[in-house]
């Protein structure tokens, strides 16, 4: 559950039915028929495909505060 709570912070309240995160609301949907560790994996490796893309590898397109 701290991993969904972490998710929630990071992409928005309801980042499980926004649109723009179709990736993760398939991963969430295939979570359903697997074991929770794996399910949870699968989960941590599209979000990391998300942050790659958007922040890219090392967060080199992250502005600094």
């Amino acid at each position: 559950m701290p991993f969904y709570v972490e998710l929630m912070f990071m992409l928005g309240s309801f980042f499980d039915t926004d649109p723009q995160y179709r990736g993760v609301t398939r991963a969430l949907f295939d979570m359903k028929d697997a074991d929770e560790i794996g399910g949870a994996d699968h989960l941590y490796d599209v979000i990391m495909e998300y942050v790659d893309a958007t922040l890219g590898p090392q967060h080199e397109y992250e502005r600094p505060l």
